[in-house]
This record gives structure tokens, C-alpha cells and sequence, in this order.
């Protein structure tokens, strides 16, 4: 049986639209990773500063503050790489 081809994440980032938030007003929070093949599925964990969190597969997520002021988003990519990729192993001679 082949071996599957496993490709990790390299980077993770993140949009918002719209460009200007506005309190009460709902926000869309979208990811791009690297490389666009990375093994998959890739579980993003949401914190968005205001005590609030999430997690989803999904690559965007959407979000509504109550209260006026910065916000610090963090954005966490889990790829399953490791839990479906064998390591290589040595083979000794």
C-alpha cells in the first residue's frame, strides 16, 4: 500500500472584511496558508481578544464585537500531518 504524500503548513494569515469594523456589526475573518497543498484537514482555533473563541475547519469565520476598542486576533493552524504521516523510519544495512 503506497504511503500518502504529506505536506505541513508553512505560514498561516489572516483577512478581515470588512475593512472597517464596526461594534455590534459582524466580521469575516478569513485564512490563507501555505502551501496551498498542505495536508488537510487543517483545524484553525479562534481567539479574537474579547474573551470570545472558535474553532472550525472552515477557512473563514465570522465574528461580532460588543464593545468599542483594539482587539488583538490570534489565529491557530492544527494540520493533522503528524497524526496521519508516517516518519521515515531508518533502515539499517
Amino acid at each position: 500500500m503506497p504511503v500518502p504524500a504529506c505536506t505541513p503548513l508553512t505560514s498561516v494569515d489572516f483577512a478581515t472584511a470588512p475593512a472597517t469594523l464596526l461594534v455590534n456589526a459582524p466580521v469575516t475573518f478569513t485564512v490563507t496558508y501555505a502551501p496551498v497543498g498542505a495536508t488537510m484537514p487543517i483545524t484553525l482555533s479562534w481567539a479574537f481578544g474579547d474573551g470570545q473563541t472558535a474553532t472550525t475547519t472552515d477557512v473563514a469565520v465570522t465574528h461580532t464585537y460588543t464593545s468599542f476598542g483594539p482587539q488583538t486576533v490570534r489565529v491557530t493552524a492544527t494540520s493533522v500531518v503528524v497524526a496521519v504521516c508516517p516518519s521515515p523510519k531508518a533502515q539499517l544495512r
